[in-house]
């Protein structure tokens, strides 16, 4: 997690979004905790530079970004994430928010933003 919040102190927003959707624990099971399954997975994102992906991960070890690391998780316990995904969704400016845990709450993240919502298969399969 702290190289992710060093890439996007760092990067596009489609850079960093980029390295999120990575599936390297939920999906593959790999060992997220190690540096070279890291690597590995930013490296193409990034343009199959390994210094760049080098550079993340020296970052990731910097105070100040585990300072930004410690400082975003506090606040996302004290509005009440405990686990992930947690989304935090508002309607506008002056609603309240609403915390959603889990995977299984698109669909009705969806339809409380009034957005369309084709489902999980349907993304997966644009994406093949």
């Amino acid at each position: 997690m702290r190289v992710l919040t060093a890439v996007q102190l760092h990067e596009t927003a489609e850079r960093y979004e980029q390295c999120i959707e990575k599936d390297e624990y939920f999906v593959h099971g790999r060992n997220i905790s190690k540096a070279e399954i890291i690597k590995n997975a930013i490296t193409p994102i990034l343009g199959e530079n390994t210094a760049e992906a080098d550079k993340y991960l020296q970052l990731a070890n910097q105070p100040e970004i585990k300072q930004i690391f410690k400082t975003n998780t506090d606040e996302a316990i004290a509005r009440g994430a405990f686990g992930t995904p947690t989304f935090i969704v508002k309607t506008g400016p002056n609603a309240k928010e609403m915390l959603f845990f889990g995977s299984d709450r698109f669909e009705t993240i969806s339809a409380i933003l009034g957005l369309p919502y084709p489902g999980l298969l349907s993304l997966k399969k644009s994406n093949l």
